[in-house]
């Protein structure tokens, strides 16, 4: 019978410690983030603490600024990279609605955000979401 109740406890044991590790709190992803590569319909983006004058990418910063830093409409080289000042606001878990102007026109769409690890952030960019 003891075997039995040690038997059981271990299964608990394994089954618990197993449900935990696939526990994922959300996390607004703060800092700067820059364009690593992209995958199929992904934009995938590294952590960095500050841009090199050829990178891509976006800010979050926690009282709800956004930075994008575009090239522009023109992807004719040399591309030439500024920054631009929006606002993000979270509208779901793993989803994030940001807006910013550019050219006079006022630019929004979610980013899905749907693979996070350390350094990397793996991106859907939906125009269209509702």
């Amino acid at each position: 019978m003891r075997s039995k109740q040690h038997i059981l406890f271990l299964f608990i044991l394994i089954f618990s410690a197993c449900n935990k590790m696939h526990t994922y709190d959300w996390e607004i992803p703060y800092g700067s983030w820059k364009i690593h590569s992209y995958e199929d319909d992904m934009v995938i983006y590294q952590l960095t603490g500050t841009y090199e004058i050829d990178d891509g990418g976006f800010s979050i910063k926690p009282d709800n600024e956004f930075i994008y830093r575009s090239f522009g409409w023109c992807g004719t080289p040399p591309l030439i990279y500024y920054d631009i000042e929006g606002l993000w606001k979270e509208l779901d878990e793993n989803v994030l609605k940001v807006s910013f102007f550019e050219y006079d026109y006022e630019i929004e769409w979610v980013m899905e955000i749907v693979n996070r690890q350390q350094y990397f952030l793996t991106v859907i960019h939906h125009y269209d979401w509702e």
